[in-house]
């Protein structure tokens, strides 16, 4: 029996949804590092942001909290008491979760809503190709 190939739910899956993730990955990682925005409807300069709102600050701050404050935050301890690191772990970690649903929540539109517009645009074309489809609609 000779093998037809992937069926639309495995096309999805494996063919459109890295393509849009990955898409979705390099725009966002754009926008973290980029230096500036041009102004496109005035003379076309640039406008440089501030240092702090670069990727690689961001970075320096989480690398500098892990060699100040070693990986498991009992160095917190020494701030101010067990009660401070533990509430503070609390904290960070539903900042945490926090930032993961807000992460999520627009991928997974953003993922939907190309891959419904693959599908309608499949349909489409499946429709235009069929006359006898056609014909029902």
């Amino acid at each position: 029996m000779p093998r037809k190939g992937p069926g639309p739910l495995g096309q999805a899956l494996f063919q459109e949804v890295p393509f849009i993730l990955d898409s979705l990955w390099r725009h966002g990682e754009f926008r973290i590092n980029r230096l500036g925005t041009v102004d496109y409807a005035g003379k076309g300069d640039l406008k440089v942001r501030p240092g702090w709102m670069n990727g690689a600050f961001i970075m320096y701050v989480f690398v500098a909290t892990f060699a100040v404050f070693g990986p498991t935050l009992d160095a917190m301890c020494s701030v101010d008491n067990v009660e401070f690191a533990h509430t503070f772990r609390v904290i960070s970690a539903c900042a945490l979760y926090l930032v993961a649903v807000a992460i999520f929540v627009p991928t997974l539109n953003s993922t939907s809503y190309h891959l419904w517009r693959k599908g309608e645009a499949l349909v489409n074309a499946r429709c235009a190709a069929d006359a006898t489809i056609r014909a029902r609609w």
